[in-house]
Order: C-alpha cells, then sequence, then structure tokens
C-alpha cells in the first residue's frame, strides 16, 4: 500500500499514477509547493507481509541518508517518486547500487527519479509503471537551493560522470530538457503555463519502452495512452511523437550515436 500527494493510503498502480497526474500539475504551477518540496520528507515504511520496503514521496535534502539508515543491504525497496534534488537522486542510486538493493520502480518516477534512479541496474518493474523527465540542471531546484549547506553547481559534470558509470546515455537528460523547452514554446500561452526562475518547466515526457532504450534502461513502462489522465490534464504530458520533426530528428541521431558506443 502506498500513500499518495495528498494523505490516503490507496494501492500503487492506476490510483497512484492518476495522483501523479492531479499532483503534479499542483506542483508544477505553484512555485511555493515547490519550496515547501525542499523540506518535506518522502515516507519510507516496512510492509512484513511483502518483505519490503516501500519509498513514496520527494527526494529531498537527507534522503539518502535516511534510507541508508533506515533501509539495510540487500533489502527489497518498492519505489516511487515525484522528484527533487538531482545530488540525492545520485547518491541514493549509488547507494543502492553497491549495497545490493533489489529495486523496484512501480507507479511513478518522474524527474531525478527518472534521470537517475531508474539507471539502477537490475531494476525491476511493477505495473502500471511510467517514467517521466523534463531537463537536467532545473531539476536540482537551483534559485532555492541557492546559499544552503550541499548545494552544487557542477550538475552537468555531475550527470556526465554518472552516466558513464552506470552505463547511461550522458545525452538523454539534456535533449528532456531541449523537448521539454520546445513543448514550452508551443503551447505555454495556451496552457497558461509560466516560467518560475531557477525552476523546472510544467511539462513532462513520457519516452516509450523502446525509446528508454536510448537512455541505457531496460523499463517496462505503461503508455500514456493506457493512463487514466483526464483531457485537462493531458495537456502536460508528451511523447517523442509530438516533437517537431527536427527534435525526432536529433533524437533518432542521438540513439544511433550511444548504439555506436556501446558496440565499441
Amino acid at each position: 500500500m502506498f500513500k499518495p500527494l495528498w494523505g490516503r493510503r490507496v494501492p500503487s498502480g492506476v490510483l497512484g499514477l492518476r495522483a501523479l497526474v492531479v499532483g503534479s500539475v499542483l506542483l508544477a504551477l505553484s512555485s511555493c509547493t515547490y519550496v515547501k518540496l525542499l523540506t518535506q520528507q518522502p515516507e519510507i515504511t516496512y510492509d512484513a507481509r511483502l518483505g519490503a520496503y516501500s519509498f513514496v514521496g520527494p527526494i529531498n535534502f537527507g534522503t539518502a541518508e535516511r534510507l541508508r539508515k533506515e533501509v539495510p543491504d540487500g533489502s527489497k525497496l518498492i519505489f516511487q517518486s515525484f522528484g527533487g534534488r538531482s545530488e540525492e537522486a545520485q547518491q541514493i542510486a549509488r547507494w543502492m547500487k553497491s549495497h545490493r538493493i533489489n529495486l523496484t520502480i512501480r507507479g511513478y518516477c518522474v524527474s531525478s527519479c527518472a534521470n537517475y534512479v531508474a539507471g539502477v541496474p537490475g531494476a525491476q518493474w511493477g505495473q502500471p509503471t511510467i517514467l517521466l523527465f523534463h531537463g537536467g540542471e532545473q531539476s536540482t531546484y537551483v534559485a532555492p537551493c541557492t546559499g544552503l549547506l550541499g548545494c552544487r553547481s557542477d550538475a552537468a559534470s555531475d550527470r556526465a560522470a554518472f552516466a558513464q558509470e552506470f552505463g547511461l546515455n550522458p545525452n538523454f537528460v539534456v535533449f528532456s530538457g531541449r523537448a521539454v523547452e520546445s513543448v514550452f514554446a508551443q503551447r505555454a500561452a495556451t496552457d497558461g503555463a509560466r516560467r518560475l526562475p531557477g525552476l523546472p518547466l510544467p511539462y513532462f515526457w513520457a519516452p516509450s519502452r523502446e525509446e528508454l532504450k536510448c537512455f541505457g534502461v531496460e523499463a517496462e513502462v505503461s503508455s500514456l495512452a493506457d493512463l487514466p489522465i483526464s483531457d485537462s490534464a493531458r495537456k502536460w504530458y508528451f511523447t517523442t511523437a509530438e516533437l517537431s520533426p527536427a527534435l525526432q530528428q536529433e533524437f533518432g541521431v542521438m540513439c544511433d550515436q550511444f548504439r555506436s558506443d556501446l558496440r565499441r
């Protein structure tokens, strides 16, 4: 059982994804909510029936340390997150990899969760599951983070080092930011989206299972078409097929280059 954004417990899956649809739109449109996420902590619980720990919520200051303290080495961990701090997400992924965490991602994995946690080797995929991307450096909450202990300014070099360590495509997350920028330029006037300083744009790219191979991830993901997304919320989500021909071509070239690098 999992706890969605506003507190009532429901099973992970369809209802969890419905919570994501509503919650992510609200998060994306509220700078105050983003700042609140800097202090909000995830829920980490143990389900004796499943013999597994569960993680639900943001990736925030101190989240990696909490996981290290509360989840023993070699444990099963069911994970769903709408993202947060990139630096913490990288620490979490490295901890999972080095401490033999049996990871299952189920429900939703957004922003820094998709960028980093989804790349943990051997991750399993509960159903339905969706990975949502919307950029690189902006996912670290740059503006609210400035001046706080632990803030980093070398996000690009960190991301490149992480990609090399985990065998991921170093250009995939960067491309997701370009894709979101393009959709913002096309839709913002009619969607009512705003660019809030230092924060990610409120659009989410949902790559298909085949497209995620260009990231270096073999994920059993659901299609946007299969998810219970209302017409009013649908505008915040997009697929590769909705991008301009130029960006689709760029994505194809990026994938070909990644496959070529893997064969070397």
